[in-house]
């Protein structure tokens, strides 16, 4: 007569294990839980002899399986409620037909990034990616840098807003724009200098 764990792959074995690394709690029933999960490890053709031993299983640390083998797992997880932001910004002068390189934007973020880890300690990542705009007779070529409030480096949302907001205006001095917009999960802002569009524009 097999385990309750009998029809479960290797990799079911491992997910259920690591759920109880950490767990406290004990008692009849959450032994012969771990004493059944032990004895199907043991009886596995895959070696688990890493954390399960004829008469214990060591639940101090998660595992992982990697190619038919056992090891522990040295990863650290950091979790985050998710907060993003993009920040979308035209590479056209002005209302002309000059433009500026992406390279250009790039190296105005970095400099950016590194004043405010120097000045105030705050990590703002971006990824950058170039796209065509198309509004009626209007394409035109943008930027939309995309930020995510990082687990490493969390930061308070208005204290992530507030600075992208700054870095959006900057950018739009920089760079002559006359109008950008920031996408939050919770709100979108325009911010612009003349409520005139663009001539190639036709309402």
């Amino acid at each position: 007569m097999g385990t309750r764990f009998k029809e479960k792959s290797n990799q079911d074995l491992v997910d259920i294990f690591n759920n109880e690394v950490g767990n406290p709690g004990w008692g009849s029933t959450r032994a012969k839980f771990l004493s059944e999960l032990r004895e199907e490890m043991l009886g596995r053709a895959i070696n688990f002899s890493l954390v399960a031993q004829k008469d214990s299983l060591q639940l101090s640390k998660k595992i992982i399986l990697m190619d038919d083998k056992i090891a522990f797992d040295m990863t650290n997880e950091i979790k985050l409620e998710t907060y993003t932001a993009k920040l979308n910004i035209g590479l056209q002068k002005n209302y002309d037909n000059t433009y500026y390189a992406k390279s250009d934007y790039i190296q105005f973020l970095q400099e950016y990034q590194t004043k405010l880890i120097t000045e105030k300690g705050i990590h703002l990542s971006a990824a950058v990616q170039e796209f065509e705009l198309v509004y009626g007779n209007l394409v035109e070529k943008h930027l939309v840098l995309n930020f995510v409030n990082y687990p490493k480096f969390p930061l308070e949302i208005n204290i992530f807003k507030k600075n992208i907001n700054l870095l959006g205006k900057k950018m739009m001095k920089q760079f002559n724009q006359n109008r950008i917009m920031i996408e939050y999960p919770d709100e979108t802002i325009v911010f612009e200098i003349d409520p005139k569009i663009d001539p190639k524009i036709s309402l």
